[in-house]
This record gives C-alpha cells, sequence and structure tokens, in this order.
C-alpha cells in the first residue's frame, strides 16, 4: 500500500473492469480471476446479536425485526444500555410499617449519562429486562397494510401458477370423469392455495379504502412563540430517525431502542459459485473456513511490466511478491526477472521495494502510473487435464499523489 490508512492508493483490475483496492478483492481458484463486491453473491450464513452474541433463526429475526430482545441502545447517543442495580427502600410485605431494601435494575448509559428513569420508566426486579414497551397509536393502521399487500402478492401469485398451469386443468379433470372419482375428493383438493381453484376464494385481497388529501391541519401550540426555547430538550435528526415509528421531538420521549442484530455472510463466485469466502459459525469468533482475498492466496514469481502514466519523480513503492507459507520463510524462494539491480531498494522475504523514475506529463494536476504485474500460479485444484502452472496478468493503478508545481 502506498499509505497506511488510504488503500485506494493503490488498486487492481476486477475481472468486471472495476478498479478496487486489494483488501476488497478476492482470488477464485477455479476461474483464476479476480473477483470484487460486484462480483460474488452475498450469503448469510448466521444471525446474531452483536452484543450478547446470541444465534437468532432467520424466521425469530424476522418477528422481532431484526432486533434483539435482551439488549437495547442509548435513544441519546446510539451507546451499548448497561444495566445497573441499585436498593431502595419499600414496605415489607408482613410488616407494611416497617422498610426494608429491596434490590432494583434500571438502564444506564456510560457514554451519556441517561438512564431509563429519565422517561419514567420503572425499575426492575430481575436484571433480564421486562421492561415496557412503547405503543405506536398506527400499529393497527400498519399491520392492515401489510395484510393487504401480502394478500395482493400471494392472489398474483396464484394468477400467475393458474396461467402456467392451465393445460393441465382439463387433463385433471378427464382423468377424474374416466375413473369416476368421487367430486367430493375433487373439491378438496382445490383448496384455496391450489393453482386450479377458482377466482374468488378466501385467498383473494380485501378490499382497502384508500386515504383521501384534507385541506386543513392541525395549528401550532399557543406557547411555541412565548415559552423560551432550549435547544438541549429537542432531539436531533439522528435521534428521531432513530425511532421511525415515534419520532419524538423532545428528548423526553426518548425511550430504549432494541438492538439491530448483525449478519455473518459467504461470498460465492457467481460464474462457479465456488465459496470466496466463509466465516465460522461461532459469532465470537473471527476466523474463516474459507477465505480467499487476493492479498493471501496470489503466489507465484512475479514478473512485472512498467507503462508510464504521469507519475511524479521520483518516487518509491513496494510490490508485494508472493504471501505464501513456504516463501515468506526464506529470501532464496523469490526470483526476479527484468529488474535490474540497481532498481532494487531492498528484498525481504516475499517483498521487494523498487526505485523508479518516470517523466510526468504537462499540465497534470495529479500523478498516476499503471503497470501489469504478471506472475506464474500454481493451480491447486487443476485436473489431470489441466496445466497446474498458469501464467496471470492483474493491472494495477498507483495513485501518487499531486505533482509539485516546482
Amino acid at each position: 500500500m502506498a499509505h497506511l490508512f488510504k488503500v485506494d492508493r493503490v488498486r487492481l483490475l476486477c475481472s468486471c473492469g472495476v478498479l478496487k483496492p486489494i483488501t476488497a478483492i478476492y482470488f477464485c481458484r477455479h476461474c483464476l480471476k479476480l473477483r470484487c463486491g460486484n462480483c460474488v453473491s452475498h450469503e448469510v450464513d448466521t444471525l446474531f446479536c452483536p452484543n450478547c452474541l446470541e444465534n437468532m433463526p432467520s424466521t425469530e429475526a424476522r418477528l422481532k425485526k431484526n432486533r434483539c430482545a435482551n439488549c437495547f441502545d442509548c435513544p441519546s447517543c446510539s451507546h451499548t444500555l448497561s444495566t445497573r442495580a441499585t436498593s431502595i427502600q419499600a414496605p415489607s410485605p408482613d410488616d407494611p410499617a416497617k422498610t426494608v431494601a429491596r434490590k432494583v435494575y434500571y438502564l444506564a448509559c456510560t457514554s451519556c449519562r441517561w438512564t431509563s428513569r429519565d422517561v419514567g420508566l420503572k425499575d426492575q426486579t430481575v436484571a433480564t429486562g421486562g421492561w415496557a414497551e412503547q405503543d405506536n397509536e398506527h400499529y393497527k393502521f400498519l399491520q392492515s397494510l401489510l395484510e393487504h399487500y401480502r394478500s395482493v402478492a400471494q392472489q398474483e401469485k396464484l394468477d400467475r401458477e393458474r396461467k402456467r398451469f392451465s393445460h393441465r386443468k382439463s387433463a385433471y379433470l378427464s382423468l377424474t370423469d374416466k375413473y369416476s372419482l368421487p367430486s367430493l375428493l375433487g373439491r378438496k383438493s382445490l383448496t384455496p392455495l391450489s393453482p386450479y381453484s377458482p377466482k374468488g376464494d378466501s385467498g383473494q385481497a380485501s378490499e382497502m379504502t384508500p386515504s383521501e388529501a384534507v385541506s386543513e391541519v392541525s395549528g401550532l401550540p399557543d406557547n411555541i412563540f412565548t415559552d423560551e426555547l432550549v435547544l438541549s430538550s429537542v432531539t436531533n435528526m439522528v435521534q428521531r430517525m432513530a425511532s421511525p415509528e415515534w419520532q419524538p421531538e423532545m428528548t423526553s420521549d426518548l425511550y430504549p431502542l432494541h438492538k439491530h442484530i448483525l449478519v455473518k455472510r459467504s461470498l460465492r463466485c457467481r460464474h462457479c459459485e465456488h465459496n470466496l469466502s466463509k466465516p465460522e459459525y461461532n459469532p465470537s469468533s473471527i476466523k474463516f473456513k474459507i477465505q480467499l482475498g487476493a492479498l493471501l492466496v496470489e503466489k507465484g514469481k512475479p514478473v512485472w511490466r512498467l507503462r508510464g502514466r504521469n507519475m511524479q519523480p521520483p518516487h518509491y513503492f513496494s510490490v508485494h511478491m508472493s504471501p505464501g507459507e513456504s516463501t515468506c520463510q526464506t529470501k532464496s524462494a523469490i526470483s526476479f526477472f527484468l529488474i535490474p539491480f540497481s532498481v532494487v531498494a531492498w528484498r525481504r522475504a516475499n517483498k521487494v521495494g523498487v526505485n523508479l523514475l518516470v517523466t510526468p506529463k504537462p499540465d497534470v494536476e495529479r500523478a498516476k502510473v499503471g503497470f501489469v504485474l504478471r506472475y506464474d500460479y500454481t493451480n491447486t485444484v487443476a485436473t489431470a487435464t489441466e496445466s497446474r502452472t498458469v501464467t496471470l496478468n492483474i493491472p494495477v493503478m498507483v495513485d501518487v499523489g499531486p505533482v509539485s508545481s516546482q
């Protein structure tokens, strides 16, 4: 890389024609081509909570709106809320005249000091939670819309299936007449979900009353121009959009938010459908079962040729040679071709530093240079009829930086 935090300074040309940094490129061992995020299929392996690291089935995650039921985020700063314990004085169940200490729990943010007591949520007697949920006044209306469009989608699916299997309907009825099957058996098979069911069944979409626009809207409150405005008590756009169902205007109406769940995904090549990246199932593990990143799998004996493009002289950059298990241990395992010893700055295991001197074009504000990295790759998944050693060419583009006016 040309810079530690600027990986876009050195980019490789993907097989789809897009320049990507080497950290965002994968190498398919079966196609022998570079693949970026646009050339692979993304598949969800597991769903888990990033706080409690609990796996969640896809059906349960869909019912819970892709949120964890036990972990909460701060509605003020989006930090993870922690459960705090405290003791309060409560009347004794045996003698109401006496008070005893009772342990209760509440939610608190360690970043902005927001607590669940700020919105009037009652403390719980158990640490597992059970805090009251905020009611949505539009819940019934939204559910009716979902049911309506779900029935519409089901009806459209049945219509497509009916057109697809329309030629089988006559054959089915002729068999019933030929073998004298009971009419009751035929009626039972024509369920509302069957493609042969007639129109007008219970699966038909229900009618919805369309919404009508009104010319009169509710006015502003009377005290909006008289009361002093305190900006610290008004929510910002991030806090409002974190709760799209309610969109609170005041900080006193902020309620704890259930934490969003994350996914572990695997990447599959769209051409040959082989896995390029597959993580482990355990959410607490950061290891991969399959990881074919371009930085990790490209091996061989590189032979590069320079094609000058607006490069500011002199400039120094490093070329990764062969990051493999065997070649990284000894320096003698690397061979250089067409590279004079005078331009090689240093050699270290599987890396080499090269000094290049290229004259930039006139009237160029930013210097760039491109070259082709050619190397021999040993194909470990080749068949008996295929060659195990394949020569690959990878175009590389280096963004050197702005050209000095001196």
